[in-house]
């Protein structure tokens, strides 16, 4: 048995988490290691999860890293000679304590933490699955070149997210593996009921609304796609969670183009493919995003995925069954392809099983054992 400690960045439902998740359930049915996990941001969504797949479940939410200087604190330092440590060199401390075989960091945001338990013992493998493009990454870890340097399993989300540690950051090729991310969808495609072609087409985008994901190409291509058909029967909605600013802005844009009837901001929901089982057509807007959950969850329900070249390692699994790939950032091409999409809607809805098919392989089932088998390796080093 080994002693594993997994690190993520939190436990909402996004992608990096989730998918790390499905892995550690499936290490838990399948293998007897003992397994801990640290939150870095711990909020509902799969936090029940996460504790019920681990032994130990660390909340590191709200350490302090600076040490209790209070008075009386102050005053034994100065009599005996007692010296106070933070909450965060405290927990850190402990984890050392535990003597893990392997520290999993999932994301870049992990990385230090990880490597702050490594320092303190060199039998200690470290592992790493990077869900990230550049721009985030020189936001966040803009040291990861160096970094990186200290683990001994690197895993990739995509052969995008590859060839940008290369590329950018100089990480040696043979160094990297690449797993898809896995996720899973709580409600099957609808078969029975089949729409007909009076039916609202409906367009989705999932995710947070900000610069990487594009939520103003979203509006700006629906404006497009809305004036060239000249129809009510086209819908387009964005689920997601959306600042306030975010909000006063897309609302005062769509409400100035005329398009307030037909572009729809959902909100966040707990479980959006609930909604997509609903939808035609997913638009990926997103100007980085490696390998976004919520387009395998989309393209499980049978839904077409539209997205951008460059912008997403989705485009390594689009093909001529399952959606298009557009160049990027070119707003007229992608609202063409909708339009195409719109004039074939009565063929696209019959055949959703059939591009439901082409992303089954993105199931824990099947992507778990390829994840482990990098782990069972780095473990024997």
């Amino acid at each position: 048995m080994k002693k594993l400690l997994f690190i993520t960045h939190d436990t909402s439902l996004s992608g990096a988490p989730k998918s790390v998740l499905l892995y550690l359930e499936w290490l838990k049915k399948n293998k007897n290691h003992e397994i801990d996990v640290v939150s870095l941001r711990t909020v509902e969504g799969l936090l029940d999860r996460f504790k019920a797949a681990s032994n130990h479940f660390y909340d590191a939410s709200n350490l302090s890293k600076t040490p209790n200087y209070s008075l009386k604190n102050r005053i034994k330092h100065h009599l005996f000679g007692v010296n106070y440590i933070s909450e965060y060199d405290v927990f850190l401390n402990n984890l050392v304590s535990k003597q893990y075989d392997l520290v999993f960091a999932n994301t870049i945001i992990a990385i230090p933490l990880a490597l702050a338990i490594k320092n303190t013992s060199k039998k200690i493998q470290l592992a790493v699955y990077i869900h990230e493009l550049e721009t985030v990454i020189r936001e966040f870890n803009p040291e990861i070149e160096n970094e990186l340097n200290e683990f001994d399993c690197i895993i990739s989300a995509s052969n995008l997210v590859k060839s940008n540690l290369i590329e950018k950051f100089n990480i040696h090729p043979d160094k990297i593996s690449v797993v898809y991310e896995t996720t899973e969808v709580s409600v099957q495609i609808q078969t029975t009921e089949t729409k007909s072609e009076s039916a609202p087409f409906n367009v989705v985008m999932v995710g947070g609304a900000y610069w990487r994901k594009g939520d103003d190409l979203f509006i700006l291509i629906a404006s497009i796609v809305l004036k060239k058909l000249q129809l009510s029967l086209v819908h387009f909605y964005w689920i997601g969670a959306m600042s306030d600013e975010r909000s006063r802005v897309n609302l005062a844009d769509i409400k100035k183009l005329g398009i307030t009837e037909n572009v729809h901001f959902v909100g966040e929901v707990n479980d959006p493919s609930i909604l997509l089982n609903d939808m035609d057509l997913f638009l990926l807007t997103s100007r980085e995003d490696p390998f976004p959950l919520s387009v395998l969850e989309a393209g499980m329900m049978g839904l077409p995925i539209l997205c951008f070249d460059q912008g997403t390692g989705i485009k390594e699994i689009i093909n001529e069954t399952n959606g298009r790939v557009v160049s990027y950032l070119n707003i007229q091409e992608m609202a063409d392809s909708i339009c195409f999409y719109f004039s074939e809607r009565q063929f696209i809805r019959d055949n959703k099983g059939q591009v439901a098919k082409s992303f089954i392989e993105y199931t824990s089932e099947i992507n778990s054992p390829k994840l482990d088998e990098i782990v069972s390796k780095c473990l024997k080093k």
